[in-house]
């Protein structure tokens, strides 16, 4: 319903040190399709694209495609979102942009920005989830499920935790966390391994950002523009 996950959209103060970030991280320029929008740049690494925005409503942003944009609407707003900003007709780029509950930012369009990537592992190894935190997760997740999503309580006594997912992403929903508001999530096999790679190639692990697991379990890095990122041990 709520269309395919395309990318996820984030502002870039400088995009030419945050591109320099992430090719060296393995991601490829994607190339773009449409209509052509200045100041912004798509990389992909097969499964997640990051598309670094010089100026942008609300980051990071949340980006879907579906045909019949219009239909969206009346959905939208049975379940009492209402759009920001709604742009349709002829010959323009037809999007809608809203905040979900948790102050989730989400643009829907009628098509793709760019055109596929081939999947390419980065240094990350496999994309799995974005994780977003926010206090009213059963809120946010009767939302999603509105949406076309389906969701799964996955949280133990600890941590309150509820998954979201459709065909093309899986989003955690969590009450709190001691790390960031959004957070994209890798999985490997080897985590030291990976922690050599990018320590080798000059990435620093930030590792005042690893307190809710130990270091052997969990990497962090932060991206120029302030992305976290995070490579988990595969389970």
């Amino acid at each position: 319903m709520l269309g395919r996950f395309l990318e996820y959209a984030v502002a870039s103060p400088n995009p030419l040190e945050s591109l320099d970030f992430y090719t060296r991280l393995g991601f490829a320029v994607a190339p773009d399709t449409g209509e052509t929008r200045e100041g912004t740049i798509a990389l992909s690494d097969g499964r997640l694209t990051l598309r670094l925005c010089t100026s942008l409503g609300h980051s990071p942003t949340l980006v879907f495609t579906r045909p019949n944009l219009a239909d969206l609407v009346p959905t939208l707003t049975a379940i009492g979102v209402v759009p920001e900003h709604v742009a349709l007709g002829d010959h323009q780029f037809n999007h809608l942009e809203c905040q979900l509950p948790g102050e989730i930012s989400v643009m829907v369009t009628e098509a793709r920005t760019h055109s596929p990537v081939t999947d390419q592992p980065s240094l990350l190894g496999w994309f799995e989830e974005i994780e977003i935190v926010g206090a009213s997760i059963d809120i946010s997740a009767l939302t999603w499920e509105a949406l076309g999503f389906v969701a799964f309580d996955l949280g133990d006594a600890l941590q309150r935790r509820i998954v979201v997912a459709n065909d093309s992403i899986s989003l955690s929903l969590l009450a709190t966390s001691p790390i960031s508001h959004h957070l994209l999530v890798f999985t490997a096999e080897n985590i030291a391994s990976v922690a050599e790679s990018l320590t080798r190639r000059g990435f620093l692990i930030r590792r005042e950002l690893t307190a809710d697991r130990p270091l052997q379990h969990q990497i962090c890095l932060r991206a120029p523009e302030g992305t976290v990122i995070v490579v988990r041990e595969a389970t």
